[in-house]
């Protein structure tokens, strides 16, 4: 939305908005989803789950998880993901999270600029609000203390229900609709199937589309640039399924007669993981129902200290949260627990690997029985959490929920083609070892906050009821893998995504275009151009080269701005 809107704006006193007329050039604006609703929910986590918000996929078997498969939600109509998203306006940490970028976004200061002009933007547009510390005050009366600490602050936050019409404000309409004029058109309901491009040249020419409604094949030509913004999940999955990837595992799929060779189109694929804690509060002193339930946010204090004697990033952070969507969020991180795949590399203790068809006969029916164990649970909790009283009212206005959010994962996953129309997605939480030291340490530090601002609440998740589950959970382990570590458990089989994916087409962090090679896993350079093509670049959260400490959002549409001015500048 950030690029659309740098195309579309006019003249402004930023030194980046120096650089972006008012567009002349023709844009073609192609969208999967269809036109956006009049209204949202104004309960940001029941549109997450919705097909008129978004396109539902589901992740492999996480390894790391004991198996889980998770849910993946892609926003759908205009506006992408800012349609489904909790609606956090926050920055990134300008000086910290850009440092393995190249420049000129190493320093963070362009990227700053641009956040701050579209934050002001979007505020004179409706876009965004900033909340009062009277709700600070309030959640600390569920909480049962007065005192606000020192390190408890507001966020802006992107407005999710306005006191008039109750209609949540997506990027696109706060970016977008205020500037759109007849020089840009608008297909919705209409897919990209693949890119074209010619072999010789290396050069994009255009794009196979699929109309859903008419169910009509068509090409639309670009006379300059195609730029996929589709995210980290089918950015990869378009250039994968155009011939450009790792060659060797492309000419599996017959479909595809031509390749560029680059290898990391699809890799790096990384998230923020949430692990949650709630809390029951006997007592309530006029509290209100939030928009998107975040109440303060508690950043990680502490940062190490690098190889290279530069200041790290921030590692987690702490998000207190009241009942606002619990009914929504509560049915799905219980009953996800049972949501898991199985496969000859899952341990089972009651049977030897000798049993060979026994076994396999066993791993499928225990796959068909947690799948409807799932659906069962999923249906039960949110009958009760919706319907039965009084667990909605103690949900809205009982319920404190303290979220770990672990901003600077280890592991890496990918998203894979495995035929000419299907894919994998694999984000591999806790792979990595140094995840676990991770958490366990935050966990340690969450146990602080509890301590000190939960004295007069009662934990009820995971508390005992995790006891009981853990039991389940351990028949499908190996004795001598079983987790020692309680925290460590809890996370591998609760631990929830914060769908903030990123990473799949990554930038370089090599500058000199000359040096540039196929053979790494980069996959766009500093002008977000596609490594050893013309006329093709991506623009969204695939190309970010690592994790940043806060929700995804804004750094894209600052990101997309920046782009804007870099055509302009081409284009002169």
């Amino acid at each position: 939305m950030g690029l659309l809107h740098g195309l579309l704006a006019q003249n402004s006193s930023s030194d980046i908005c120096d650089d972006v007329m008012r567009s002349k050039a023709s844009i073609c604006l192609i969208e999967s989803g269809g036109s956006n609703p009049d209204t949202y929910s104004k309960d940001w986590a029941k549109t997450a789950f919705e097909p008129k918000y978004a396109s539902v996929l589901s992740s492999v078997p996480q390894r790391g998880l004991n198996g889980r498969i998770l849910d993946v939600p892609v926003g759908s109509g205009l506006g992408g993901g800012s349609n489904i998203n909790a609606c956090l306006f926050v920055p990134p940490d300008f000086e910290h999270d850009f440092q393995e970028w190249p420049e000129p976004y190493k320093s963070g200061r362009i990227i700053k600029e641009a956040a701050e002009y579209l934050g002001s933007f979007m505020a004179a547009n409706g876009g965004v609000e900033d909340y009062d510390t009277r709700c600070n005050v309030e959640f600390n009366d569920v909480v049962g203390r007065k005192d606000v600490p020192g390190n408890l602050h507001t966020e802006r936050k992107l407005r999710l229900t306005t006191k008039r019409d109750g209609k949540r404000v997506n990027y696109f309409d706060s970016l977008v609709r205020p500037l759109l004029s007849s020089n840009v058109t608008i297909r919705q309901n209409t897919s990209v199937e693949r890119l074209l491009w010619d072999h010789h040249t290396k050069t994009a020419t255009g794009v196979a589309c699929f109309e859903k409604k008419s169910k009509k094949r068509f090409i639309i030509s670009a006379k300059k640039e195609i730029i996929l913004c589709a995210g980290a999940i089918f950015s990869p999955v378009l250039l994968l399924k155009s011939g450009i990837g790792n060659e060797d595992k492309l000419k599996i799929m017959k479909s595809i007669n031509k390749f560029h060779h680059l290898p990391g189109v699809g890799q790096n694929l990384k998230d923020h993981l949430i692990i949650p804690r709630l809390f029951f509060s006997p007592s309530l002193k006029g509290s209100r129902r939030s928009m998107n339930g975040v109440r303060s946010i508690f950043k990680d204090p502490c940062r190490g200290i690098g190889s290279n004697g530069v200041m790290q990033k921030l590692s987690f952070e702490f998000l207190l949260m009241d009942g606002s969507g619990l009914e929504y969020v509560a049915p799905r991180m219980v009953s996800i627990f049972f949501r898991r795949g199985f496969s000859d590399n899952t341990h089972i203790n009651f049977y030897g690997n000798q049993f060979h068809k026994l076994r396999r006969a066993l791993l499928f029916s225990m796959q068909k029985l947690f799948k409807f164990v799932y659906l069962i649970s999923f249906t039960l909790l949110k009958v009760i959490f919706h319907y039965i009283e009084p667990i909605p009212y103690l949900c809205k206005y009982h319920m404190v929920t303290l979220l770990i959010a672990h901003l600077n994962p280890k592991s890496r996953g990918a998203v894979i083609m495995v035929s000419e129309d299907t894919f994998d997605i694999n984000p591999a939480y806790m792979t990595n070892s140094k995840d676990e030291a991770m958490i366990i340490e935050a966990w340690k530090r969450s146990e602080d906050l509890k301590n000190d601002y939960f004295t007069n609440c009662y934990e009820i998740f995971p508390g005992k009821f995790y006891t009981l589950l853990s039991l389940i959970s351990n028949l499908c382990q190996n004795s001598n893998q079983l987790h020692t570590n309680e925290v460590i458990s809890f996370s591998k089989n609760f631990s929830v995504p914060y769908f903030h994916w990123i990473g799949t087409c990554a930038m370089s962090k090599i500058v000199d275009t000359a040096k540039l090679t196929t053979t790494n896993n980069s996959v766009v350079d500093a002008n977000f151009q596609v490594i050893g093509m013309h006329n093709i670049r991506v623009c969204d959260a695939s190309v970010f080269v690592d994790c940043i400490s806060a929700p995804t959002a804004l750094t894209c549409a600052s990101l997309g701005y920046i782009l804007s001015s870099i055509l302009n500048q081409c284009n002169q």
